[in-house]
């Protein structure tokens, strides 16, 4: 634990964050010149959706299933809103 606590301080203090810092500051400036304001906002709104479409269909929930359970489920072929 020591060890993890470590690398995620010296990741904090290095070049780590600079890349989100970055990506946080570029797109949302570069939407907002293409799609205006309320384009981005609604831009975001309709990926947040469609996030929320791909969670409820394809991701299962998997609270109170062993491992190998989960296995069988997936080699059989079956679907995931059925585990």
């Amino acid at each position: 634990i020591g060890g993890l606590v470590i690398y995620v301080a010296c990741f904090a203090f290095g070049l780590g964050p600079i890349f989100w810092l970055l990506i946080s500051e570029i797109y949302p400036l570069t939407l907002v010149g293409i799609l205006g304001r309320a384009g981005t906002f609604w831009f975001y709104g309709v990926i947040a959706i469609g996030a929320g479409i791909f969670l409820y269909l394809l991701v299962p929930e998997t609270k109170g299933k062993m491992l190998e359970q989960i296995e069988a489920h997936w080699r059989v072929g079956q679907s995931p809103r059925s585990l």
